[in-house]
């Protein structure tokens, strides 16, 4: 180009130099948040925080792992997310939460109400072949009455049963309203740890229920993931 030197094209150099190193900067810092982010329990904000203070993923579940990790730092969410990392990452195959399916219904009816059902919702639904966390919902044909169990209690009895059986392995938070449990759980020996969700609903708002846990919620996670 006519009017262009050595100096010119020097500078030019350099700056592009310097853009890039600055681009390769700013992509750093957007994998390590993104790493983070993979931890169940770490959103955006705490994500950012983490990355301030020299936190990356590898430093985490290496310190975590060597029992030298700031837990103060940390939620209890976050904690049983760093503890079963490896896998909660892992997706969840259709048959093994067909087999889960199975087993919570057999062990609802045998050994806390009759009357209880349960439905899994998500992915698997939808019918996908695999899923990243298991959605299910539990409601009983029984009206609530002077002399019949609350729902409240019942869903603790749900819990409780579950606990007992070594099926439930961690919670994420305490259960507050009686009505709803975030955790972990393992089918069976053998089995990876899966990331588990259940909720209790009046059979009258079944439907609501299902249609919110299976699509609503399905689109809702899908607008976060193409916003990030």
């Amino acid at each position: 180009i006519k009017g262009i030197g050595p100096k010119i094209l020097e500078k030019v150099d350099t700056i592009i130099a310097d853009e890039e190193s600055e681009m390769d900067s700013v992509n750093s810092e957007i994998k390590i948040n993104e790493d983070l982010l993979r931890i169940t329990g770490i959103g955006p904000v705490r994500a950012t925080d983490l990355a301030s203070k020299g936190y990356t993923l590898d430093r985490i579940l290496t310190e975590y792992k060597n029992g030298k990790l700031d837990e103060s730092l940390f939620t209890h969410h976050i904690l049983i997310g760093i503890k079963y990392f490896h896998d909660i990452e892992k997706r969840i195959p259709r048959v093994e939460i067909k087999d889960m399916e199975t087993y919570m219904s057999d062990v609802l009816i045998d050994n806390v109400d009759k009357k209880l059902r349960i439905h899994i919702c998500g992915s698997y639904r939808r019918e996908k072949a695999e899923s990243g966390d298991i959605d299910v919902l539990v409601y009983s044909n029984k009206r609530t009455g002077p002399n019949i169990p609350t729902n409240e209690d019942i869903f603790e009895r749900v819990i409780e049963q579950f606990t007992l059986d070594d099926f439930i392995v961690d919670s994420l938070t305490p259960n507050v309203n009686k009505t709803k449990f975030m955790g972990v759980c393992k089918y069976t020996k053998g089995y990876p740890i899966r990331r588990i969700d259940i909720r209790y609903v009046d059979k009258e708002r079944l439907a609501f229920a299902m249609l919110y846990f299976t699509c609503l919620l399905y689109t809702s996670d899908a607008a976060d993931d193409s916003l990030r």
